[in-house]
This record gives C-alpha cells, structure tokens and sequence, in this order.
C-alpha cells in the first residue's frame, strides 16, 4: 500500500503489468493518493474468469479425431501384442512339428528339430501370418511361407554358430548345434533346413490352393 501511495503522491504512474497483476492478486484494491485527489479512486474489478481455473479442455485435434464414428478401446479386452505374438508362436510350432517329422537319417533330423525348437518368440513367421491378416488373407494359405522363414533363419544360427563363423557355444541358454551334434552334423542340418524351406512352400502353398505364379514368387522372395 505505501509503494501505491509513494507511485501515485509522485506522479508517477504503474507500469501496467504491475498494476493488473497487484490488482488480480487482491481482487479489490483502494488506492488512496495523498498529494493529489486526481489519483484518488476506488478500483473495483470482476471476479476471476472461472475458464482461468477449468479444468484443461479436449485439444481441438483431439476433439476432431474422436468423432462419433470412431473406435475407441473401451472393451475389457483390448488388444494385446504379447497374446497376439503368443498366439501365433503356437500356431507356428504346431505347423512345423507337422512340417519336419523326425525321418532317416535319424541323427540329421534330430539334428534339424534341434535347432528349430530351441524356443524364440517366432517373430518372422508372426510378421508373415500378420501381414496375412491385414489383407484379407488366408491364414492356413500362409502358413507354409511363414513355416519356410523360420526354417531359414534357424539355419542362418545353426551357420552363425560355427568354429569358422563365431564359434558361438551357446544358443538361447543351450549348447550351439555344433556343439551337440558335431561340425558336420550342424552343417547338414544347416543345409537340409534351407532346402526344406523351398519344398515346403512349393507342395504346401499348392495344396492350399495358392496359384502356382504366386508360389514361386514365394520362392523367390525367400531366397533373396
């Protein structure tokens, strides 16, 4: 009150900013100047603008983008990545138990199976069966593919994991194939793994009722 009164006895104005802000922190402020009546008043100023204190509203953006068409997750069981990826693992799993029966020679396959059940999330083979999905696809026409693309990647680790690559003796917590079947063994089995794939694709997409053109570019594309 005395630096209002000291401002104003001198003539002196307030800067603005300082004036509304001394004015909104009291609500209603008396300034009484005692040299000169002409600065003598009594302020009165409104009550606080209540949107000043509202809670935050819907950003415009926000508001626009959920209209009364859209679809919002309000389901006691929205989607879940990890479920999906589950899921399809087990799909995956099951189809390639199906897809590479234990044959002769006995060791050469346990040697393959080894390898391919060694766990992993199944990630290459889920992209494929969701890239699937999001067209429109047949599931069961794109199981093969999916089947073929973990086939070769196992037999890209079975290779990484050699004497001659990284020498890598542990794979996923269990011993590399090298290491548990021989050198020689692993590098079959790397082998017989990638031309499983291909025949995989070329009988399973056929029999799916995929167009020959359509399996073959399969084909190519998985080799390149």
């Amino acid at each position: 009150e005395k630096v209002f009164q000291k401002k104003y006895s001198s003539g002196q104005l307030l800067p603005r900013v300082l004036f509304i802000a001394k004015a909104r922190s009291f609500n209603q402020i008396n300034i009484n100047a005692t040299s000169s009546s002409k600065f003598s008043r009594k302020l009165h100023l409104p009550p606080r603008s209540t949107s000043l204190h509202a809670k935050k509203s819907t950003p415009s953006l926000v508001r626009c983008a959920l209209t009364s068409t859209s679809t919002v997750f309000k389901d006691k069981d929205p989607f879940s990545l990890e479920r999906y990826m589950a899921s399809k693992a087990m799909t995956v799993n099951e189809a390639l138990d199906r897809a590479l029966p234990l044959g002769h020679p006995e060791r050469l396959f346990e040697s393959m199976r080894y390898s391919l059940f060694a766990g992993g999330k199944r990630v290459r083979p889920m992209l494929a069966l969701a890239a699937c999905e999001l067209v429109g696809g047949d599931e069961a026409a794109a199981l093969p593919v999916a089947c073929a693309v973990e086939m070769v990647h196992t037999m890209s680790l079975i290779h990484d994991d050699l004497p001659c690559m990284d020498d890598d003796h542990l794979r996923r917590g269990r011993p590399t194939n090298h290491v548990a079947f021989g050198v020689s063994t692993a590098l079959l089995a790397g082998d017989a793994l990638l031309a499983r794939a291909f025949e995989h694709v070329a009988r399973e997409c056929t029999e799916h009722g995929v167009p020959a053109d359509r399996a073959l570019r399969a084909v190519a594309e998985l080799a390149s």
